[in-house]
């Protein structure tokens, strides 16, 4: 590198004009650490009325599994433009939410939900296509965003969850 430097090179700064600007609908940004693509669910997606910051989500077919939902959660909020793959078909944690008194069913088997997360890479930029049936805002968040914007809008008992989990 020294000898780069003395032959005029510099190299590129790691903050870019994204960071400066609060831009967080591209890749190009805190080059220095990790990114997750978060979404806000439309109103319309959403099971609950409340739009808040999640990682891409969708119910999971009787016939399917955690894998293909994880790949169609990212496709139907997204778009299929971009190119994803998965490292492994385990997941990496899993959230279980009960039921509040007025969601439960009756003769429901259930008592909440369960969310798995599993991780997918982006395998070539690609491009966003903005679903707004689906999609009321998307981002690329650090984990320290991430989990910022959830300790706001779900409390800090869910931000240490993504804390741990990213």
């Amino acid at each position: 590198l020294e000898q780069l430097k003395k032959q005029g090179f510099t190299p590129a700064p790691r903050e870019t004009e994204a960071d400066h600007t609060g831009q967080i609908q591209t890749l190009d940004r805190q080059l220095k650490t990790r990114v997750y693509l978060a979404i806000v669910p439309s109103s319309a997606s959403s099971s609950t009325n409340a739009q808040q910051w999640s990682f891409p989500t969708v119910r999971v077919n009787d016939d399917e599994t955690l894998l293909s939902a994880a790949k169609r959660s990212i496709t139907s909020s997204i778009g299929t433009k971009l190119e994803f793959w998965t490292p492994s078909n385990c997941p990496l944690g899993v959230q279980l939410t009960p039921y509040e008194e007025e969601e439960e069913e009756e003769d429901s088997e259930y008592f909440g939900t369960k969310t798995f997360f599993i991780k997918v890479q982006l395998d070539d930029e690609g491009t966003i296509e903005e679903n707004e049936n689906v999609v009321q805002d998307w981002g690329w968040l650090t984990k320290e965003e991430m989990t910022e914007k959830v300790a706001v809008e779900q409390g800090e008992e869910n931000s240490k969850f993504y804390h741990y989990l990213l």
